[in-house]
């Protein structure tokens, strides 16, 4: 009989216990749901925790023309030129280096739910790719380094080589048979058209088809040997070949003498 009353008395309790356990359980709250502002904070933190993903220096990849999604290189070969020289540096604190034809400027910046303002126009951000107005199309454009340094990312794209400087006498440009007579002297002014020959050899074809203007240095001596004055020429690669070709220039310096001689100081290619 005690025996039966202890068996009982155990039975008993591992019921009363489980139903206590499974009143707990039934009983646990449901997780609160998150508010909006929550959520949007969450994704904050998340992207602190990746990384900005804007923060660095972005390039145009490709672009839409007429409807039609072109690459940077497709679009070159069409004449459209324009589109590899143009970067933006975004940088902290809301501001933003716009780097363009080797020009600079700073401007403002700010992001809202993935659409970005920078200075007056409006940019989309959507995995991992930039899309904006620029020359009248959609261009895309994508990070393509973190780095934040104007200095670094001109060397790295090339944009400080948008002008260079070569030797009077170099391979490139060779600039000879200059003609003065066209020079007058009047009222302390010496002026008039420069005649020369330019010869485009064909490593500056191989080398530099991409640089448009030769600026020509020039320094003007009188018969004696003494300087008189400097100036320049300009000059524009009409061939993409090997050439010769006559070429001309308005010049003007001050001075008091008639000039028997010039020499080239320096050639400047530029884009």
């Amino acid at each position: 009989m005690k025996r039966r009353l202890l068996l009982l008395l155990t039975v008993t309790a591992m019921v009363g216990g489980c139903f206590t356990a499974c009143g707990n359980s039934a009983t646990v709250n449901e997780p609160e749901q998150k508010t909006e502002v929550q959520e949007e904070s969450q994704k904050s933190e998340a992207k602190d925790e990746v990384g900005n993903p804007y923060l660095g220096t972005w390039a145009i990849t490709s672009v839409e023309i007429d409807g039609a999604k072109l690459s940077v290189k497709e679009a070159e070969s069409m004449g459209y030129d324009y589109y590899d020289d143009y970067f933006i540096i975004f940088k902290e604190e809301g501001k933003a280096v716009v780097l363009q034809n080797g020009y600079s400027d700073i401007v403002d910046w700010s992001e809202n739910n993935g659409w970005l303002k920078i200075d007056n126009d409006a940019a989309e951000y959507q995995d991992g790719v930039i899309s904006l107005e620029y020359y009248g199309d959609k261009v895309f454009m994508e990070r393509i380094s973190d780095s934040q340094d104007l200095s670094e990312v001109m060397e790295m794209t090339g944009e400080n080589e948008r002008e260079i400087t070569l030797e009077a006498t170099n391979d490139y440009v060779e600039v000879s048979n200059f003609d003065l007579s066209q020079l007058a002297l009047s009222d302390g002014e010496l002026s008039g058209d420069l005649s020369y020959t330019i010869h485009i050899t064909q490593n500056y074809i191989d080398t530099y088809s991409d640089y448009e203007n030769i600026e020509i240095y020039l320094s003007f001596y009188d018969e004696n040997g003494n300087i008189l004055g400097d100036s320049y020429v300009y000059s524009y690669p009409e061939y993409e070949r090997e050439y010769t070709a006559e070429d001309s220039d308005s010049v003007l310096l001050w001075c008091d003498k008639e000039a028997a001689e010039v020499r080239i100081d320096k050639i400047v290619i530029s884009k």
